[in-house]
Formats: structure tokens, C-alpha cells, sequence
């Protein structure tokens, strides 16, 4: 029940930047952030309790640890990007998720999360991984928005991320 309420009060009462606020990932980069999780994980994925323990570590770091919601906020977070509940996350979902609330500019977030789904090297990614780039982006947006959700029709993060890439792709 505790976890419902809060995410009814994240649902309605935090912005994006209050999150950024609340997990201190406003001070961090994401490439620090997915460096992070990457010394965390072993197989491409990340459990539960390592993904608490990297985000109360650079929230600790940046000076956020004492916020009471941490805790609440945390939990959301990995819900949000669980989508098959089975506890894990991949580092992809959780670097593409996570970069909307890391600082810097968008240019230099857009470059991050397309570096990690660039797999090749060459500049390129697929419209599957367009997608699920877009879709873990949606999902926060939703989160901290969720008027968002109507102004776009009602739409899924996902099937709006599909949408979205598919007239990206349309466009190059």
C-alpha cells in the first residue's frame, strides 16, 4: 500500500526536475551514470538491490541522500522500466531511462544513449532500438507528465515511441 500511495504522489505531485532533484542524477552525467551500473553488472543486466545501491551511491555523493522520497522514487523507477517484472534490468533500458534525469544538455544525452545502441560503431541504430530508446524516454516523461499522456492521444510510451521512430525513420 506504502508503494502505491507514493507512486500516486509521484504520479501526480513530482515534475521531472524534482526527480532529478530527489535521486541527485542533475549533478551526474550519463555516461558517469551507466559507467555506474556497469561495474555493477555481470551479464548485461541489473537486479534490484544493485540498482538501489548505484543510485543511493551517486545520490549519497550528490548530496541527496537525506530526501525521504528516495526510497519511494526508487521503486518507480525500476517498476517503470521492469516491464517483464522479473526484477532485472538491462543496462540499455536502465542508461536510456535514467539519461532524462542526468544533467547536461540534450545534445550530449541524445549522443549517450545513441553511443550505447550504436552497436556497430558507425553512427547508426536500428528503428528497434529507436524504439526502445524513445519508449524508456516516454515512460518518465509520462511519469513526472502525465497530462503528457492525453495531449498524445491516450497513447502507450510504447506504441507512442513506435509512432514517433517509425516517422523518424520515414524522414532519413
Amino acid at each position: 500500500a506504502a508503494i502505491r500511495n507514493f507512486n500516486e504522489y509521484v504520479q501526480s505531485n513530482l515534475s521531472l526536475e524534482e526527480m532529478q532533484k530527489i535521486t541527485g542524477l542533475d549533478s551526474f552525467a550519463p555516461e558517469t551514470v551507466y559507467v555506474k551500473f556497469l561495474q555493477e553488472s555481470t551479464d548485461g543486466t541489473i537486479e534490484r538491490r544493485a540498482f538501489y545501491k548505484v543510485l543511493q551511491e551517486m545520490a549519497e555523493f550528490g548530496g541527496k541522500q537525506a530526501d525521504p522520497r528516495l526510497q519511494g522514487l526508487l521503486n518507480v523507477l525500476f517498476e517503470l522500466f521492469d516491464s517483464d517484472s522479473d526484477d532485472s534490468l538491462t543496462l540499455e533500458e536502465i542508461s536510456t531511462g535514467l539519461s532524462v534525469l542526468c544533467g547536461g544538455n540534450a545534445s550530449s544525452k541524445a549522443k549517450h544513449m545513441f553511443d550505447i545502441f550504436d552497436s556497430t560503431g558507425k553512427g547508426h541504430v536500428s528503428i528497434e532500438d529507436f524504439e526502445i530508446i524513445l519508449t524508456n524516454i516516454f515512460k518518465i516523461v509520462y511519469k513526472a507528465n502525465p497530462e503528457t499522456r492525453e495531449n498524445c492521444g491516450g497513447k502507450s510510451p510504447g506504441d507512442l515511441a513506435k509512432e514517433t521512430a517509425s516517422q523518424a525513420f520515414l524522414s532519413c
